[in-house]
């Protein structure tokens, strides 16, 4: 039985938005309250990252959650960073921080290490973003941008290998409008209500009844 929930992912599984609940995995460690189960959710997302993170930390920090008890199984939910898709403008040139060929690399990885370390993983589709108010960011002064038809590209790659690898995948991107999303990236309370739910009832039909 999954005991232990570990979400990995960047400012949006970190709960960035959210300023009435804290995000979409705070709803989830509720749920499962509610429900009088003893779950234990750990929030590991860390805002600004990407899955260049996810890999460099997965293994440690799967192993200090992992139980002795072959009973208590843990559940790896990663929330695909949407920094993965973030790029900025060199003389106006598309410079991706993270490329499609790493990207799927590390999808590959990630995959790899959840065999070992956990005993189910979900990832989680980007999001879409509203491309006036991201290309660029308003909110730093580094540039960075995002856009709906990247993300997309990005989507495609993670859709294509979760079902050749046989993964469990959660779509994201045609959730949300334009107004859960003030700052333009980040779902506000309402986004993250919605989020939750979709989550919410893919583990209910798809991993907490195996």
């Amino acid at each position: 039985m999954i005991k232990r929930i570990c979400i990995f992912g960047a400012s949006i599984a970190f709960g960035s938005g959210d300023k009435k609940f804290g995000g979409w995995q705070n709803h989830l460690k509720v749920w499962f309250g509610n429900r009088g189960q003893f779950q234990h959710v750990f929030n590991l997302a860390v805002s600004g990252r990407t899955t260049n993170d996810i890999i460099e930390r997965f293994e440690r920090e799967l192993l200090s959650r992992k139980s002795s008890d072959i009973d208590d199984e843990v559940l790896a939910i990663v929330g695909v960073p949407i920094n993965d898709s973030r790029f900025v403008l060199e003389k106006n040139q598309i410079k991706q921080e993270i490329s499609k060929e790493v990207f799927q690399s590390n999808l590959q990885k990630i995959k790899n290490l959840a065999g070992e370390y956990a005993d189910e993983v979900v990832f989680l589709e980007m999001t879409k973003v509203v491309d006036e108010k991201t290309n660029p960011w308003d909110k730093v002064d580094n540039g960075h941008s995002w856009k709906n038809s990247i993300i997309k590209k990005y989507n495609k790659i993670l859709e294509e290998f979760c079902k050749k690898e046989k993964m469990n995948f959660i779509p994201m991107f045609d959730l949300l409008d334009d107004q859960d999303l003030p700052d333009g990236l980040h779902p506000n309370s309402v986004g993250h209500q919605k989020m939750f739910e979709r989550i919410k009832e893919f583990l209910e039909k798809e991993v907490l009844t195996r």
